[in-house]
């Protein structure tokens, strides 16, 4: 009889190309702090540059940029003066250094923080955001002070420095690709992996839709179906989707979601061999049919 090798899970907060900033056309973040005041990011229309592809950058800096991303993560912004490009944001821990950060309200430079920090704001909490510190040269109640970063969605939070003090601007709005983060109306996803000891090597996988906002949520859905999960190797390829066989009646609904927090969960069959794999799991309501969406990328390994 082939022994069975007990499975864990370790959830990966951060793989080699992960993107804190994702550039992707579309995309675009707003932030508002205490006293009201908001600033909008967005990324524009892509171009080529001596064979790069570059993507506009409006709103994240004092003036709108050609940026691109490295193979490690690090954003790198075109010089168009000088015809080359220079570190604009890294997301490499490295306590020891910093990193030169222009295009800045002020002569600045950058440290990414080994320890992560745990976020909590309009957008939810996340328990392992990047915290990115600025520090100012030559100007005194200026510049950034720290930006902490969530992957695959964006800049969270950001603090400055103003003649009253430090202000802190947070994110309330996002459209990340499909994910769309409506914090306005006070609502946030999230997705939860976890792994039992074997040797049923199931995976268990929480969804929660958290509404917290004064005003009712309003989800329309083209069907009863009201969520769906991938599971997709390293690859990219999809080895399991949650609505495969099932039936769904086609009648257009709308339903009102007042304060409170929905949690689904459900069992995912787990993949026979190791390696990296990750789950997507989406509310499927709105225009687009993903109305919130939310990832999870997982490691699995037998124990010897």
């Amino acid at each position: 009889m082939r022994k069975m090798l007990p499975l864990f899970l370790i959830v990966l907060p951060v793989l080699s190309g992960a993107e804190f900033l994702p550039l992707e056309t579309g995309n675009e973040w707003v932030y508002r702090d205490s006293l009201g005041a908001a600033f909008q990011v967005r990324i524009g229309t892509p171009a080529v540059i001596d064979g790069n592809v570059y993507h506009r950058l409006i709103g994240y800096a004092t003036q709108a940029l050609w940026v691109r991303k490295a193979q490690d993560g690090a954003i790198y912004v075109r010089d168009e003066e000088n015809g080359r490009d220079v570190i604009f944001l890294s997301f490499e821990p490295f306590e020891g250094g910093w990193f030169y950060a222009p295009y800045r309200p002020c002569e600045q430079e950058g440290q990414v923080q080994l320890r992560r920090a745990q976020f909590e704001g309009p957008a939810g909490r996340i328990d392992e955001a990047l915290r990115v510190r600025f520090r100012s040269f030559g100007c005194a109640d200026a510049g950034v002070e720290e930006e902490l970063f969530a992957e695959n969605i964006g800049m969270l939070r950001r603090t400055v420095s103003t003649i009253a003090g430090p202000r802190t601007a947070q994110l309330v709005y996002a459209r990340v690709g499909n994910l769309t983060l409506k914090t306005g109306q006070g609502a946030s996803f999230d997705l939860r992996l976890s792994v039992p000891d074997a040797p049923d090597r199931v995976i268990r996988a929480d969804l929660r839709l958290n509404v917290t906002g004064p005003l009712p949520l309003l989800l329309t859905y083209p069907s009863s179906q009201e969520y769906e999960m991938v599971l997709k190797d390293a690859e990219g390829t999809v080895l399991w989707r949650w609505s495969d066989g099932r039936f769904f009646e086609q009648a257009e609904r709308t339903v009102s979601l007042g304060p409170g927090s929905r949690l689904t969960s459900e069992e995912i069959p787990a993949p026979d061999k190791d390696g990296i794999y990750s789950l997507e799991a989406w509310i499927t309501a709105g225009e687009s049919k993903r109305e919130f969406a939310a990832s999870a990328r997982f490691e699995l390994k037998r124990r010897q």
